[in-house]
């Protein structure tokens, strides 16, 4: 049915428009109707599936998709599953401010980008120690769908690592740090 000629409708009864427009409009000149209590449309949607990244580890990642694994409670989680058919974050740099981050690890390399990143520590980032901004860039912006490890929140994103935490600090070395020119990532400090 077309906007504008309406027919009687049963009780809790449909009709049908022509497009979102013709919906919008029916259910207008239905309202306007004074047998008529209520119309709303429902705009009819082709729905598709979803991406799900392909990483092995992904379905243990309750944070980006709860489905209830490990006991958890479905839908518990950060609800960004639904977008990564449009977004994943391509043209972002993201500055993880932490210990450092490994950058030749496989799911955080294809994103890392060494001319952003600065180490404002005393010493090398030292893998051995040096344990918490690896997995928060790992959250943040893991490369997903390469069927390796993990996936991000914005997987396509780029990382960028400024290595504060982790030596010796006061608060006139950070001071210092900061008006210091930065010292970049270099192959020897992974």
């Amino acid at each position: 049915m077309r906007a504008g000629r309406c027919r009687a409708v049963p009780i809790g009864g449909c009709s049908e428009a022509q497009g979102p427009d013709g919906a919008l409009g029916l259910a207008e000149a239905l309202r306007n109707h004074a047998s008529v209590l209520q119309a709303e449309p429902q705009l009819a949607r082709l729905r598709q599936k979803k991406l799900v990244p392909n990483d092995p580890l992904f379905p243990q990642q309750w944070h980006l998709l709860n489905t209830g694994q490990s006991g958890g409670i479905a839908g518990v989680d950060l609800n960004v599953a639904g977008v990564w058919d449009t977004l994943r974050g391509t043209g972002l740099t993201i500055g993880i401010v932490d210990d450092g981050v490994q950058a030749d690890h496989p799911d955080l390399s294809p994103n890392f980008n060494f001319a952003l990143s600065v180490n404002l520590n005393s010493n090398p980032f030292n893998l051995s120690y040096d344990t918490h901004g690896t997995p928060v860039a790992g959250i943040v912006a893991a490369r997903g769908n390469n069927g390796l490890g993990v996936s991000g929140v914005a997987p396509e994103a780029s990382l960028a690592d400024i290595r504060l935490l982790g030596d010796w600090d006061t608060d006139e070395a950070d001071r210092a740090a900061m008006l210091q020119p930065q010292r970049r990532h270099s192959g020897e400090e992974q």
